[in-house]
């Protein structure tokens, strides 16, 4: 999938919104206020975007022939709004518009308190468009967050981090407590875990095997 300047204007101006995998933050917004976030939003994103070449995202080197390709997204203003104020209070905590190497480190603790920096390199490198070692709000976190990732790599990554204790399995205990690191409610925690992670546990044993794991992958 191309990213260009042209389609990521566009993108604002849409109103429905993609949901993905990542778990979900509600957050309130003072309308005021929300326009001129907007207003220097756009301006930032016209100023990155002016000059940044048409880049291959680096999933479709992953992506299996039967796979559906990855469809541009459709998000309102208001969700930009939550995403940006997502990043900076949960990746980016000096709301510079890039997280970077130490930064997702931090982040990825939630999940892994003994990250290492291998993986967190290659969780980098699957989302960094331009090669520049960081993860920039515009437009790869948003990208990220907004698109379907079909890939079985994906899956991996994202079970490899729940799995915390490396047992090989993601129980419903370690995704509440992954849930809460990253701060969610107690009751947003619950909801997150029952509603979307464990409906894929079929035989019900309160945790997810790898094949459980990655049919939460399948489109």
């Amino acid at each position: 999938m191309l990213v260009s300047y042209i389609w990521f204007v566009s993108l604002v101006l849409l109103v429905s919104i993609v949901t993905t995998f990542s778990l979900p933050l509600h957050h309130g917004f003072n309308r005021k206020r929300e326009v001129g976030q907007l207003s220097s939003f756009l301006e930032e994103m016209d100023e990155r975007n002016a000059e940044r070449p048409e880049t291959l995202h680096p999933r479709e080197a992953e992506r299996d022939e039967s796979m559906p390709e990855r469809a541009q997204p459709c998000i309102s203003i208001h969700y930009l709004m939550v995403l940006q104020n997502q990043f900076k209070h949960r990746i980016d905590p000096n709301g510079d518009g890039k997280a970077t190497f130490d930064e997702v480190k931090n982040f990825l603790r939630h999940y892994q308190p003994h990250i290492t920096n291998r993986v967190v390199n290659n969780f980098i490198q699957r989302r960094d468009l331009n090669g520049n070692g960081i993860i920039e709000l515009i437009p790869e976190y948003i990208l990220d967050i907004t698109t379907p990732d079909y890939t079985q790599t994906g899956a991996r990554e994202w079970f490899d981090l729940e799995d915390t204790d490396g047992d090989g399995f993601v129980s419903s205990d370690e995704l509440e407590t992954i849930a809460l690191n990253v701060g969610m409610s107690r009751d947003e925690a619950l909801g997150t875990v029952n509603t979307y992670y464990m409906t894929m546990d079929t035989n019900k044993d309160g945790k997810l095997s790898w094949d459980e794991y990655r049919a939460l992958y399948r489109p």
